[in-house]
C-alpha cells in the first residue's frame, strides 16, 4: 500500500492534538492557533479568535444569512463554531486528522445539545482536495493548514471549483518573508519543514500568482508577524531544548512526535523573529 504525501501530517496532528489542547498556547479557547494581538484586542480570548472575528468582518457575516463557508483544514473545528455562535452560517470543515475530527463533531454535539448556535457546523475527516459539499461555497476559509498542503496549485484550483462566482478564500499561514538569501535562512526552512511536515513554503506574491492561474485573484492582505506573540519563556526553553539535542544526533529524538513540534517551532520562531518568514492573512477572491 503506498503512503499518501501528507500521511505524515495525518500522523503529526493524530500524535500532537490532544498535547496541543492540554498545553498549547490556546488551551481553554477552543481553538489550537496562535494568539494575534492586533490593535484593539484586550483579551487572551479575542486575541486568539482575532482571524475568526476578522472573517466574520470581511464576509460580512452580520449583514448575510445562511452564508455557506467551508473550512480546509478546520482542527477542531474552533473556527466554525466561534462563527456558528454568533452567525447564520452554515459549515462545514474538513481535517486530515481522524483525531481531530472525533474531537470537533463531539464539540459540535456539545453546543447543539446547549443550544449555543445560530448556524449549523459539520465535521469530517478526510483530505480536502478530495472534499466537496453539495451545493457551491460562499467563502472558504483556511486557517494554519495551507502550508501543509503538497500542491499549492491543485489546492488553489479546487478551492475555485468550491466556490461561487464572486466568492472568497481567507487563507492565514506563514509565508516566506522573501526568497532565501543564504544558508542560514535555508536551514531555518528545512527545520521548520521537517518539523512540522510543512509541505509549501512560498512567498505570498507566489502564492498570488499561483491563485490567479487558477482563477483567484489576491484582493487584499496584512501582515500579522507584529501581533505574534514572540520569545515567550516556554519558547526560550524549547529553544535550548533543540539546540542541546543537536548534540546527540545519532539519539533517535526524531521517532518522537512531540520533537518534531519542538524543532518546527523553534525553526518558525526563529523565522519570524528574524525577518526570513511572515505570518500573513490574504483575501482572495474568486474571478
Amino acid at each position: 500500500m503506498t503512503s499518501s504525501p501528507v500521511d505524515d501530517v495525518r500522523e503529526y496532528y493524530d500524535s500532537n492534538t490532544r498535547s496541543f489542547l492540554r498545553f498549547g498556547q490556546g488551551r481553554g479557547t477552543g481553538t489550537i492557533r496562535r494568539a494575534i494581538w492586533a490593535p484593539g484586542v484586550a483579551t487572551r480570548s479575542d486575541a486568539f479568535h482575532f482571524v475568526d472575528a476578522e472573517i466574520a468582518r470581511r464576509l460580512e457575516l452580520a449583514h448575510a444569512s445562511r452564508t455557506r463557508i467551508i473550512d480546509l483544514g478546520c482542527g477542531i473545528g474552533g473556527s466554525l463554531l466561534w462563527l456558528a455562535e454568533r452567525f447564520e452560517i452554515e459549515g462545514v470543515g474538513v481535517t486530515l486528522s481522524s483525531v481531530q475530527a472525533r474531537i470537533g463533531q463531539e464539540l459540535v454535539r456539545k453546543h447543539q445539545e446547549h443550544h449555543q448556535l445560530r448556524g449549523h457546523v459539520t465535521i469530517a475527516a478526510g483530505d480536502i482536495h478530495d472534499f466537496a459539499p453539495p451545493h457551491a461555497q460562499d467563502a472558504a476559509i483556511c486557517i494554519e493548514a495551507f502550508a501543509l498542503v503538497p500542491d499549492a496549485s491543485r489546492f488553489f484550483r479546487h478551492v475555485k471549483k468550491l466556490l461561487r462566482a464572486g466568492g472568497h478564500l481567507v487563507l492565514v499561514d506563514d509565508f516566506l518573508a522573501h526568497d532565501l538569501a543564504n544558508e542560514a535562512e535555508q536551514q531555518i526552512a528545512d527545520d521548520f519543514r521537517r518539523g512540522w511536515r510543512v509541505k509549501t513554503l512560498i512567498t505570498i506574491d507566489e502564492a498570488a500568482r499561483l491563485a490567479r492561474a487558477e482563477g483567484l485573484e489576491l484582493v487584499d492582505q496584512i501582515d500579522l508577524t507584529p501581533f505574534l506573540e514572540l520569545g515567550r519563556p516556554r519558547d526560550i526553553v524549547i529553544r535550548y531544548l533543540v539546540r542541546t539535542m543537536r548534540l546527540f544526533p545519532q539519539f533517535p529524538f526524531a521517532r518522537l512526535p512531540s520533537v518534531g513540534n519542538m524543532v518546527g517551532g523553534d525553526a518558525l520562531q526563529r523565522g519570524l523573529r528574524s525577518g526570513t518568514f511572515s505570518h500573513r492573512l490574504g483575501v482572495f477572491r474568486a474571478i
